[in-house]
């Protein structure tokens, strides 16, 4: 790692050699995806735009933020079609998104979301307008009205806190204006999509804005279910959010915000995917039962996935002077979300799957922001978050399976339940401190405490029918069919301090280097249902450095960084017996490159390229493949980490021709992704090999920019990949569930704009 960093150090002082000149002017970000592009000849002749960010909680320009981030507005979002977080993958480095059955697994540089028990926290701490959003399937909700999305790589420990271990996403919606402005956009595609979004800002008084925006989808389903006939993977969802903005004096501004979302679909789930272990026939085998056939197809229960996600939130932000402002954010989440599934993923329908998940959360942060003369910046702050999740697991088997009498009848089999109910408090501060004109320190510390509570039960019951939503009846009685473990109610208590140093350089007008020393920290937790101790909390050390470089009048923009973590005490989750068990891994470490490059050469001409290296292996850790049992206690020590490729690259190039009608930009984008494992074994069954995504876009503007619409075609190879996998219990023979990616989409939408 030594000659990694120092490779680094060189290759940033060569860069920063040349004094190039760079425009002054930062402007909103406007619509593309890469690396916003001046649209007309604005003092910088069509140059590369600075984007305006708030990660730091102040207004900082990327290209002077230390910190590896890609911020991407709206407008290109909604000109590349990309509607939710899965679709930022493909043009972020270190950047994945996978899927297992109803939940949704984020990591960024090899961190993210592995629990296989419902309940589970992830990595990549998730924020819809400052409001922490606090269960994984909020990602899988799309994007609209969005004013920017941010995406902060590696650990943000002191100003975001709670599982930031790997990162943070920001979603900034847009505020209501002094003016009335708004858009209606409209899409249709294959497989009977048809799309709404649109929004509307008006002024109520001089003092008082409001906005209202929504966003609807219904498509049809990429396949059939065998046994039903219903569609598989459709979308059916609504959206709305209102916002209402008051400024009584220059001195105050309060802004209150309310959201709600529902999602319908007979998706996610599982898809039987063959043998878990090639050497052992699976059941579905044994017994001849049909699979589809079609990757895109399934078999069995479901699968259908309904989320509900409402909540509202105020801000107020009180200007004592000039120097000092008190913000004060707080809000209220609720948050269902529902599966049902086939495990077993055949015409047999051998399994069922329930699971359900209920979260209540209420949020506060207070920050006070200080400038001290020209000499430093400061935030302190301190935040408090409340939250009762409770979650259940009902998975009946049929008697053949458990060889019981009847062998048509489903029987109870596992069930579990729990109700967690997490207390966090923090107490934060930064200072941003101007050592020269040119030269920065960061300095910054959180310390937080957390504390859970749980209730759980777990039940494994052989012999009764199964009922669904059943109260369990934990215990050990055979006489009664019951293997279970029972229930319980424990306790404990997790505290972390938190540092951050950062040192920047700004080498010239046009080149900004950092370097920064990091930590951040998961808390520990518990298993809903396993009855076992509470595993305990993750702690990485984060070693970075880094350039930003706009150079030939911004024409061309080169971000890098490096770095390096030390990783201890990683939750791993793996299924035991019948139970979900989390072992702490002793430890691993995790060295990486990322690169952005965006250049706009001559006229209408764009190109960028990102790409990323990740080297992520366990230092120290040993477990039992029950797949795999003849093989013993495995040393994993060197295994690659779940989702974490080793290499990622993509780039995407466009030309904008100008024309009497317009102007027209055909766009195409190519990303490769290299192998990815989906468990710390390794095994060839829980991968999915190297593969290649192509997307084809076709954009237009009109001459006076309020009509704009989009073509586009994804996947055009129409690859089929797993976006996540699952070896089944032994009672199944081990085999494989799946979930696999969307396969050849195209569409166009149309938008106006007044």
């Amino acid at each position: 790692m030594k000659r990694l960093l120092l490779s680094t150090a060189s290759l940033l002082s060569l860069v920063s050699l040349p004094a190039f000149a760079q425009a002054d002017t930062t402007r909103p970000a406007q619509g593309n995806l890469a690396a916003t592009v001046e649209a007309g000849a604005q003092g910088d002749a069509g140059g590369l735009v600075e984007i305006i960010v708030t990660a730091e909680r102040r207004a900082t320009s990327v290209q002077r933020t230390p910190i590896a981030i890609s911020a991407v507005d709206g407008d290109a979002l909604r000109l590349s079609s990309i509607a939710d977080v899965a679709g930022l993958s493909q043009n972020v480095p270190n950047l994945n998104f996978n899927r297992i059955a109803g939940d949704a697994k984020i990591s960024i540089r090899g961190i993210g979301y592995n629990s296989i028990s419902p309940g589970g926290e992830p990595r990549v701490a998730l924020y819809a307008d400052g409001v922490y959003q606090s269960r994984n399937q909020a990602a899988l909700l799309g994007f609209y009205d969005v004013e920017r999305v941010e995406v902060l790589r590696g650990p943000q420990g002191t100003l975001y806190g709670r599982n930031a271990i790997a990162g943070t996403i920001n979603i900034l919606t847009r505020d209501p204006g002094s003016m009335l402005d708004g858009y209606v956009t409209g899409t249709a595609g294959n497989y009977g999509l048809v799309g709404t979004e649109g929004a509307v800002g008006v002024p109520l008084s001089d003092t008082v804005q409001a906005r209202v925006s929504f966003r609807t989808v219904d498509r049809n389903g990429y396949g059939r279910n065998l046994s039903s006939g219903d569609d598989v993977n459709d979308d059916h969802s609504r959206s709305i959010r209102g916002k209402i903005k008051f400024e009584p004096s220059e001195k105050l501004a309060v802004k209150l915000t309310g959201d709600y979302t529902t999602q319908n679909q007979n998706a996610g789930g599982y898809r039987y995917a063959g043998r878990g272990n090639a050497s052992i026939p699976t059941f579905v085998e044994l017994i001849g039962a049909t699979v589809p056939t079609n990757p895109q197809d399934a078999a069995g229960h479901g699968p259908k996935q309904r989320i509900e996600s409402y909540g509202s939130s105020g801000q107020a932000d009180l200007s004592l002077s000039d120097e000092t402002v008190i913000t004060l954010l707080a809000g209220y989440r609720h948050f269902m979300a529902s599966q049902e599934t086939s495990i077993d993923g055949s015409t047999a329908e051998l399994t069922q799957m329930y699971i359900d998940e209920h979260s209540k959360s209420t949020s506060a942060e207070l920050r006070l922001s200080q400038k001290i003369g020209d000499f430093a910046d400061l935030i302190v702050g301190a935040y408090y978050f409340d939250e009762t999740n409770s979650a259940s697991n009902q998975v009946p088997f049929k008697g053949i399976i458990l060889h019981a009498p009847n062998p048509d009848q489903f029987l109870e089999f596992y069930g579990s339940f729990g109700r967690v109910r997490t207390k966090a408090k923090a107490i934060f501060g930064q200072a941003n401190i101007h050592l020269t004109d040119q030269l920065e320190l960061d300095v910054g510390a959180r310390y937080s405490d957390e504390k859970k509570t749980i209730f759980e039960q777990h039940q494994v019951d052989i012999v009764n029918p199964f009922v669904l939503n059943d109260p369990l009846r934990p215990g050990f009685n055979p006489a009664l069919g019951l293997l279970g473990n029972g229930e319980g109610t424990q306790g404990a208590s997790w505290d972390s301090f938190d540092p951050k140093v950062t040192l920047s350089y700004q080498a010239t007008k046009s080149v900004y280097l950092y370097t920064t020393y990091s930590r951040g920290f998961k808390s520990g937790g518990f298993n809903v249902g396993g009855l076992q101790p509470p595993f305990k909390p993750e702690k990485l050390s984060n070693y970075e450095a880094g350039i930003k470089a706009d150079l030939f009048d911004r024409r061309l923009r080169v971000n890098m960084s490096a770095f390096n973590y030390d990783y201890k005490d990683l939750q791993e989750s793996i299924i035991v017996g019948t139970s979900i068990v989390t072992k702490n891994a002793t430890s691993a470490r995790i060295r990486g490159l990322e690169a952005e490059v965006t250049a706009r050469p001559v006229g209408g001409l764009m190109l960028s390229f990102n790409g990323a290296y990740l080297d992520g292996k366990f230092k120290t850790f040993s477990d039992v493949n029950s797949a795999f049992a003849n093989l013993g206690l495995q040393d994993l020590t060197g295994k690659q980490l779940p989702d974490a490729p080793k290499y990622q690259f993509g780039g995407e190039i466009g030309y904008t021709f100008q024309t009497d009608f317009g102007d027209i930009t055909p766009r195409a984008n190519l990303t490769w992704f290299d192998k990815v494992y989906f468990n710390h074994f390794n095994t060839v069954e829980m991968s999915q090999p190297s593969r290649t995504m192509i997307n084809l876009h076709l954009g237009w503007a009109s001459p006076d920019g309020n009509w704009t619409a989009s073509a586009y075609v994804k996947n055009l190879t129409d690859d089929v990949y797993f976006v996540g996998t699952n070896t089944n219990l032994d009672a199944l023979a081990f085999s494989r569930s799946a979930v696999y990616g969307d396969p050849l989409t195209f569409g166009i939408n149309v938008t106006r704009s007044f």
